[in-house]
């Protein structure tokens, strides 16, 4: 393995020929900025050609998604595949522990030792991703996907934490931390794997988001029958029924467009007689 600068990673502009990255990003927030532009772009390209990232930093969330611009909030929903929901759990004590038939499950331990951390990030799965790890056992901290990412057309993976690995007390549960994370990341997926991570379930997800004047929704179904593709407002208003008809098995891609809508937050939602999902979106004008 190498260590370098995260200047080092941009100037070479590239990541090839790493299986996987891990970042630390430990309290760095919106004075330092967690990650610039560049970054987000070399990431993208990464996880999009089937890479694999282990993210871990307290302000991340905070700084991208709750002060980002567009592109920002981009990268961290669609590519982190999170949510930002508070800048700090409640109550706030620095204990985490694995979810309940995740890789980390069986995991408990302190964080803010090496140095106090006292704002980790909550956040909340997003775009297919699951939750890991949870402060005081209900608010989530971590987060872990595999799938392709936005762009890709290969599986990537990643692993995402909403606070510093590093401050976690036990040194030994650090090392098993990073050798569990290890163990997901070079584990390869087969075709019959990748078909499963498809067709398991059904997954829902929307890109570009936010987007102007269109977008693309992809699902995926294990069941084949009838569904209905609607749009809500904020009030809870169906204001567009976008698709109402039979689907085989597999995975459908429908493109939304929203040109004579105003400005503002929708919820797109799938509907069967077997499942219900749905996805936030962000139209701008």
């Amino acid at each position: 393995f190498e260590t370098v600068s995260n200047s080092l990673v941009t100037t070479s502009n590239q990541l090839t020929g790493y299986k996987y990255v891990i970042w630390f990003l430990g309290d760095e927030s919106t004075a330092d900025e967690t990650f610039s532009s560049a970054e987000q772009s070399i990431l993208k390209t990464f996880l999009d050609n089937g890479g694999s990232l282990f993210v871990t930093g307290s302000e991340v969330g905070w700084d991208l998604d709750f002060n980002g611009s567009v592109s920002d909030k981009d990268f961290f929903n669609n590519y982190l595949k999170s949510i930002y929901v508070d800048d700090n759990p409640t109550p706030n004590t620095p204990f985490a522990s694995g979810i309940i038939g995740s890789i980390f499950e069986g995991l408990n331990f302190d964080f803010g030792q090496t140095y106090p951390e006292d704002w980790p990030d909550v956040i909340t799965p997003f775009g297919g991703s699951t939750g890991i790890v949870q402060y005081n056992g209900t608010q989530t901290a971590a987060i872990t996907f595999t799938g392709n990412f936005p762009n890709g057309t290969n599986t990537g993976k990643l692993i995402y934490f909403g606070f510093p690995v590093e401050t976690i007390a036990s040194d030994s549960i650090r090392k098993e931390i990073l050798a569990i994370a290890h163990t997901f990341f070079t584990t390869p997926v087969s075709v019959e794997d990748e078909a499963e991570i498809i067709l398991k379930e059904f997954s829902l997800s929307v890109y570009p988001n936010p987007f102007n004047p269109a977008t693309k929704i992809k699902f995926s179904n294990s069941q084949a029958g009838k569904y209905q593709i609607r749009v809500y407002n904020l009030l809870g208003e169906e204001v567009m029924l976008l698709f109402d008809d039979y689907l085989e098995i597999g995975k459908h891609v429908f493109e939304l467009k929203m040109d004579n809508f105003p400005s503002g937050m929708y919820f797109i939602n799938v509907q069967s007689d077997q499942m219900n999902l749905s996805e936030k979106v962000m139209f701008l004008k």
